[in-house]
């Protein structure tokens, strides 16, 4: 009989962010010039019916009224505790998520586990999806349940592959648009990874992502409680 490995992943902490899109009002300021002319000197003419005597005469500048400039007010369209969207176009886009922690609970060596997150997205533009973790699952600093590279190891961040064989350990997942039996690693930050694109697409009217996540252990995997975190960054295109 094979031995159950009392290994339990810490939840996985789930973080959306959102960039601030702000617009700006320019205003152009327009300074009056004051010119001070020297008088003008009025000659003395005079005839048989009538004398004119020299005097100044005052030229006065003249000044052009200033206009105000309009105010423009910015309207926000989405806020939260960590963003601020700013747009003319009410409910353009908005990004969430079902939950924000995942537990595999007791891991069983060569039994994988599966758990699901959705995302719904809604976006009258043009999107992006962006994902990647902070470094494996892992507990402490040194000891890791390692990414997958699936059955054939030839699976990555930007390639899925197939993930059957019950011999074949680490974490992975897929998106719902992959093929049930396909998965691939997270990009790890730690190891400088860029982040990898989970989907984008012209448009998406309350459009709702699922992203399965595997676990699977081998039976010399230490016990302990395991751990990382996964951040998914939407973007929209204004």
């Amino acid at each position: 009989m094979m031995e159950l490995m009392p290994i339990q992943s810490s939840k996985l902490k789930i973080k959306s962010f959102f960039f601030r899109f702000t617009i700006v009002s320019v205003t152009l300021s327009f300074a009056l010039l004051t010119f001070n002319l020297p008088p003008v000197q009025a000659s003395t003419m005079s005839g048989d019916s009538y004398t004119i005597d020299q005097q100044d005469v005052q030229i006065q500048p003249y000044v052009r009224e200033q206009q105000k400039p309009q105010e423009q007010t910015i309207k926000h369209f989405a806020q939260g505790d960590n963003f601020t969207v700013d747009t003319t176009t009410p409910d353009a886009f908005s990004f969430g998520m079902s939950t924000e922690h995942i537990s595999f609970g007791t891991l069983q060596a060569t039994n994988p586990v599966l758990r699901t997150l959705t995302l719904f997205l809604n976006s009258i533009n043009s999107y992006q999806i962006l994902t990647a973790e902070d470094h494996p699952l892992r507990k402490g600093t040194e000891t890791i349940i390692p990414d997958t590279t699936c059955d054939n190891g030839s699976c990555s961040p930007i390639t899925e592959a197939l993930w059957t064989n019950t011999l074949t350990y680490g974490f992975g997942y897929r998106l719902n648009t992959m093929d049930p039996a396909y998965f691939k690693p997270f990009s790890d930050i730690l190891q400088n990874h860029l982040l990898s694109t989970l989907a984008s697409g012209p448009t998406a009217n309350n459009h709702e992502f699922t992203v399965t996540y595997k676990a699977n252990i081998s039976g010399g995997q230490e016990t302990g409680r395991y751990s990382n975190t996964v951040t998914y960054i939407a973007t929209p295109d204004f």
